[in-house]
């Protein structure tokens, strides 16, 4: 409400309490938390406090994928893909693809950022479009899947065109 209405500082401090109430209650890896470090770095976006945004936006990336990494292995056991065609997508569920679908959108807000505070060059921007490119493999989005490995293979060779992209972004896919 008060991002809505522009008082983004006292939006600030009221998500700052709300995360800290959140991490007492629920822990310091929930969803929750994740939701809340991710509004405060769009409103320290907002603010023109790019570290800090992109500080929050990793730290609920850090979460997000801590999540998914513990779901997908309770899932693994719970899944019987056997029944499936083979040209199915593999199987995901609701909770799991929702916490893809949070994790895709952070990075996508951490992208930007990170090449504003870091430079286009800096492995970290080579490592979140690994990263994107792995959430949206996941969500069966490959055309941005491809589009963020390629990214990732500009950008480890520092913009320096070369041929093969299509040979190199293949040895990412499964």
């Amino acid at each position: 409400l008060l991002d809505d209405i522009g008082k983004y500082e006292l939006s600030l401090v009221a998500y700052k309490e709300a995360l800290r109430i959140r991490q007492l209650v629920l822990g310091k890896m929930s969803q929750e938390v994740a939701d809340t470090l991710f509004c405060i770095g769009n409103v320290a976006t907002v603010l023109e406090k790019e570290t800090d945004a992109l500080g929050n936006y990793t730290d609920a990336i850090d979460i997000l994928e801590s999540l998914i990494r513990d779901a997908t292995g309770s899932q693994q056991k719970n899944i019987d893909d056997t029944m499936l065609f083979i040209s199915n997508p593999k199987s995901c569920s609701v909770e799991l693809s929702t916490n893809y679908e949070k994790l895709t959108q952070c990075l996508e807000e951490a992208l930007p950022l990170t090449k504003l505070v870091m430079g286009s060059d800096h492995p970290s921007v080579y490592d979140l479009l690994v990263r994107m490119g792995d959430s949206y493999m996941k969500l069966n989005d490959y055309d941005n899947a491809i589009g963020s490995l390629m990214g990732a293979l500009r950008a480890r060779r520092g913009d320096n065109p070369g041929s093969g992209d299509d040979e190199e972004v293949a040895f990412f896919l499964p």
